[in-house]
């Protein structure tokens, strides 16, 4: 899974429309039309197309109390549109209303109050507020289960929703059973290019790739781009299963094999999305990590230097895209000799990313151990034990004591330790080479 990931919900109409009046009175049917329309929009892609329709919905709706629910639903419609536009005042403006009318209501229908957190929960995700989103998340599914039952896809909806903010955090036991049971449930009862269908397997795929199975994430990721192509090759979703394959083949070793599927990418959500969308600016960051792998450092400081514009500017200074783009930087910066500059991107980037994941996640030990090598550089070593220390502890308390990404900070560790206390040198090496031993056996 790239760190630039984020939820995002796919319903599918005819579970969206379970929420909407059985019987819609005659003033009723031009809303009902429009809502139809513009939620198939969002679906496929048509952002400003699906914001005419959505809007106009408002305005052609009902106005008394009673249909206040239905207008939050709307809204929270309309507030992760917005933000995936890079509209971030307009997006909150609308989460806040569907959210503050939500939370005035003393009871709410499950069908209708499991739409409407699904959509704000996938919005806090998106703003990186993953805490608020799994709360949002974990009501959506439970109010969801008890309108549908657990076998319904809007369920499955839900739990692969939910699955992907604990992807975020780390948190791979957890999203597990949630994925294979959506999964499952969609398998049985979608076709192969549904959308909810292709959120649950690609969200699975993210999982396996993050445990090592990397052969079999890219079969599922293989199937799930030939059924997106099916939507329309020019179409955002399609180019989001180009950008997701192209990240599980750079896991997998062949990134070469990637970075075609990465311009294809680009180029489509340009001319879809337009050419400042946060869309461009996460490809691009995509884009940075071969050029880094592959020494093309003026490319990588071209392409990061675009994003964190774009990014900075939708989503604010503080976003944690903004700081993955600086720790992507940084990491050019150093290969260049930059040790200063890249020291500074790097300790703005960590708060930012400490604030995200307050339980901890391998971002910020990626960004700790990043720390410690760029003071190994500078000869701060007592220094950079201690980033040393704290990477080290934020791998194990973030995704376990057998994370295989830990064997290299145990090393750099070790490293350090060797000429004054060799023994815990030797303990940490035997350490880092029973992880390796470990990570390929499993495959």
């Amino acid at each position: 899974m790239t760190s630039t990931s984020r939820p995002r919900s796919a319903m599918t109409l005819g579970v969206l429309l379970v929420c909407l009046p059985l019987l819609l009175e005659a003033q009723e049917v031009q809303w009902a039309s429009d809502y139809r329309r513009g939620i198939e929009a969002r679906q496929q892609g048509r952002y400003s197309e699906a914001i005419q329709l959505l809007e106009g919905a408002l305005a052609s709706g009902a106005q008394d109390a009673s249909q206040d629910l239905r207008r939050a639903d709307i809204r929270a419609a309309l507030a992760t549109i917005y933000q995936t536009l890079g509209e971030p005042e307009k997006a909150e403006r609308n989460f806040l209303e569907a959210q503050a009318t939500l939370g005035s209501r003393h009871t709410v229908e499950p069908a209708l109050g499991s739409v409407i957190l699904l959509d704000l929960g996938a919005y806090r995700a998106g703003q990186g507020r993953l805490k608020d989103a799994e709360t949002l998340l974990d009501q959506a599914v439970a109010s969801s289960v008890r309108a549908f039952g657990e076998q319904h896809t809007y369920t499955a909806i839900a739990k692969t929703t939910l699955a992907q903010v604990y992807l975020l955090l780390g948190r791979l036991a957890e999203a597990k059973p949630l994925l294979e049971s959506a999964v499952r449930i969609n398998e049985a009862m979608l076709p192969a290019a549904n959308l909810d269908r292709i959120a649950s397997e690609t969200a699975l795929a993210t999982l396996y790739a993050a445990e090592g199975r990397h052969s079999t994430a890219l079969e599922i990721h293989q199937r799930v781009s030939e059924a997106m192509r099916k939507l329309g090759d020019q179409s955002p979703r399609f180019a989001e299963s180009l950008v997701n394959l192209a990240d599980l083949h750079r896991i997998a070793g062949t990134p070469e094999r990637g970075e075609p599927l990465l311009r294809k990418a680009l180029a489509i959500y340009e001319a879809s999305v337009g050419a400042d969308s946060p869309r461009v600016a996460e490809t691009l960051l995509n884009m940075s990590i071969d050029a880094i792998s592959q020494r093309k450092l003026s490319l990588a400081e071209r392409d990061i230097g675009r994003a964190l514009s774009i990014l900075r500017r939708t989503r604010g200074p503080l976003h944690t895209t903004v700081a993955i783009g600086e720790y992507q930087l940084a990491q050019a910066y150093a290969l260049q000799g930059k040790y200063a500059e890249a020291k500074l991107l790097l300790e703005h980037a960590l708060p930012i990313q400490e604030r995200t994941y307050p339980l901890g996640h391998p971002v910020i030990a990626d960004c700790l151990f990043a720390l410690a090598d760029l003071a190994t550089l500078l000869q701060r070593y007592t220094e950079a034990e201690w980033y040393c220390q704290r990477a080290i502890a934020v791998y194990e308390t973030s995704v376990g004591a057998s994370y295989p990404g830990l064997a290299n900070v145990l090393r750099h560790y070790a490293k350090l330790l060797r000429m004054n206390r060799s023994a815990e040198a030797r303990a940490l090496e035997n350490r880092a080479n029973e992880l390796q031993r470990a990570a390929r056996s499993s495959k």
